[in-house]
């Protein structure tokens, strides 16, 4: 039996997960004013996608800069679990979109993403027992 089972989860939900890193911050180092508005964007395009999302509470983060020159932000990362592989492959141009958009408008210097292998299961109310 594996773990899954044994915590009382009938089936595996999705086998990757999807992550777009929003950080606070621009290129030169200027806060971004409407940043919980990015938050909120990605938040609810990936549910629309997906089925649902998750934003991870803001965290410390450094990078170095075109200049070689060490800058600090905060980042959130809103991440998804892709729950239909195919549904998620013909939004590929809406979430492209989204980070160019996201990139030009809030003058970013790149924008990370992350497809990262997993196994997600819900254990539903009926499996609490």
């Amino acid at each position: 039996m594996g773990i899954f089972e044994e915590l009382g989860a009938s089936e595996a939900v999705a086998t990757q997960k999807f992550s777009i890193y929003i950080p606070n911050k621009d290129r030169n180092h200027q806060i971004l004013p409407d940043w919980s508005t990015w938050i909120d964007s990605a938040i609810y395009l990936l549910a629309e996608i997906n089925g649902g999302s998750t934003s991870l509470p803001a965290s410390k983060s450094a990078w170095k800069g075109e200049d070689d020159r060490m800058m600090s932000e905060e980042a959130v990362v809103v991440y998804s679990f892709i729950r239909h592989p195919d549904e998620f492959e013909k939004n590929l141009g809406t979430i492209k979109a989204f980070i160019r958009d996201f990139g030009i408008r809030a003058d970013q210097e790149s924008v990370l993403v992350e497809l990262a292998d997993c196994e997600a299961c819900f254990i539903n109310r009926d499996d609490f027992s």
